[in-house]
């Protein structure tokens, strides 16, 4: 999530200040872009959750094996904010245990 929204990936960054601080040189960070990003990681009933109809162009990576994961990236945080409470919901309506019927406490 945080390589699609920055540019940046974390592991090969701290690679490159590793090396640039062996070689006595300094180290210079790329352009960092300023997107927004979200994630949604949530168990699944289902052993390979199916996220295909989640659509949105902004998706950028899936995780499909026993949790239902998306993650994506937008310019607008209004828009991220958007795209995480609809997940979240969707996610907990299509691939929780059905929660309405249990009681809590007894």
């Amino acid at each position: 999530m945080v390589e699609n929204a920055s540019g940046i990936n974390l592991w090969s960054e701290w690679a490159r200040i590793e090396c640039a601080a062996c070689r006595g040189q300094k180290y210079k960070l790329p352009k960092v872009r300023t997107d927004h990003g979200g994630i949604i990681v949530s168990l699944s009933r289902y052993e390979h959750p199916d996220t295909s109809s989640f659509e949105d162009k902004e998706i950028v990576w899936r995780m499909k094996k026993s949790t239902t994961s998306v993650s994506f990236t937008i310019q607008t945080e209004i828009k991220s904010d958007f795209l995480l409470d609809k997940y979240a919901e969707r996610v907990q309506n299509e691939f929780h245990e059905c929660t309405s019927q249990r009681k809590v406490g007894g």
